[in-house]
């Protein structure tokens, strides 16, 4: 059997790319390259001055629905509490009226303060309801925001080794950069590598080339 010498190349099994997912400034960078770092190691901070007013904004919307939700309570229990007297006069002018003491305009008068405290009484409602769904919605804003501030912060993956840094403190990182997917490091794992060696075919006999197996387990099969 003859043998060559060829060229290898070692890459570890383990490693991956860093990347922001928080528009901002860098405020701070805390590794560099061939510095060793844990899983969950704090890597870079990001300032998010944006983020921070949209989320002061939404706090204020939520405070502004909350306040008139209070007042469309208040007034809807004003409403329902008149809409209960106009009810109760209406029956009793409407006996009055069949034992001939009230005249029927003085029925038809009733009936229409009805009507109007009943219209108050659905106003009242649905500015309720309006006021809760606002709330709802801003809430659901906020928490959309809050959720979003964790990114402020850049954490390792995974045990290993910085091997790549293209970020530095004060670097602006736009929506474009986080959508193209522009890295701030790479991270490897150097505790399991293995060799990546290109053999040329012709030093690869047939029978060879048929039973060896890549890393995967899977069949290489040649000519």
């Amino acid at each position: 059997m003859s043998e060559i010498v060829l060229p290898g190349a070692l890459a570890p099994v383990t490693e991956s790319q860093v990347y922001a997912r928080s528009e901002g400034y860098i405020k701070s960078r805390l590794v560099d390259i061939g510095d060793r770092v844990k899983a969950g190691q704090l890597l870079v901070e990001i300032d998010t001055p944006e983020l921070g007013e949209q989320l002061r904004q939404s706090h204020y919307r939520y405070d502004q629905f909350m306040a008139q939700s209070g007042a469309t309570k208040a007034a809807l229990v004003l409403a329902q509490a008149n809409l209960r007297l106009a009810e109760v006069t209406l029956q009793r002018t409407e006996k009055l009226v069949k034992e001939g003491i009230l005249s029927k305009q003085e029925y038809d008068n009733q009936k229409a303060v009805y009507d109007v405290r009943a219209a108050e009484t659905a106003s009242a409602e649905a500015n309720l309801k309006a006021a809760d769904e606002g709330k709802r919605s801003v809430n659901s804003d906020v928490e959309r925001l809050i959720f979003l501030t964790k990114f402020q912060k850049v954490t390792a993956p995974f045990d290993g080794i910085v091997t790549s840094r293209t970020c530095e403190v004060g670097n602006l990182i736009t929506a474009a950069a986080v959508a193209s997917g522009r890295e701030l490091f790479r991270i490897a794992d150097p505790a399991s590598l293995r060799v990546m060696i290109n053999v040329p075919q012709p030093n690869v006999p047939g029978d060879s080339c048929r039973n060896a197996r890549g890393i995967d387990g899977s069949r290489i099969s040649g000519t």
